[in-house]
């Protein structure tokens, strides 16, 4: 079961990247009832934070915020650094969405967590969510501020796609000032 529900997450991912985004919010949920609850364990909070970032994505802040919480409380006790970063991510971009700038301190969090664990991409997540809701939130500096260092890390090839995204952010917020 636990293979079949780290397919189905990665199938979410796939469906999501496609745009199908019913599609993959079905296989995250499928990757969630598959997977295991015991023990906690890292697969485990990865399917749960997958879930709750497609749920945050699509306008779920409530079933997000559950599901991150989970996904954090079984990361911390399966000693699972990435998966809690990956949740922490995005707990701290709904908080801050929604206006609680304690969210930036989360996503400070995730980012250095990502960092430590080699995780590139999702250290430019870091900095991308930050800055988008940072100009959600018309916090210009705090916004230019993650764009700057989010540009400064997405130099290697593998991080085209997240410079890319943030050039875009980049763009809006010169645009809104």
């Amino acid at each position: 079961p636990v293979r079949a529900a780290l397919q189905q997450e990665r199938l979410g991912r796939y469906l999501w990247v496609a745009g199908r985004s019913d599609e993959a919010l079905r296989a995250y949920h499928e990757a969630v009832d598959l997977m295991p609850e015991e023990p906690a364990s890292a697969e485990l909070a990865r399917v749960l934070a997958a879930r709750a970032q497609i749920l945050m994505l699509r306008g779920y802040p409530v079933e997000s915020r559950d599901l991150c919480l989970r996904a954090i409380d079984v990361a911390r006790e399966a000693g699972a650094r990435a998966e809690e970063g990956h949740a922490l991510n995005t707990m701290g971009t709904m908080q801050l969405l929604g206006g609680d700038l304690a969210g930036a301190a989360k996503l400070e969090d995730s980012i250095a967590l990502a960092r430590r664990a080699g995780l590139e991409v999702d250290v430019a997540r870091g900095y991308g969510n930050l800055a988008w809701a940072a100009l959600r939130n018309r916090m210009y500096a705090a916004a230019d501020e993650a764009l700057a260092a989010g540009l400064g890390h997405c130099t290697e090839p593998n991080l085209d796609l997240w410079r890319l995204y943030l050039q875009g952010f980049q763009s809006r917020s010169l645009l809104d000032q």
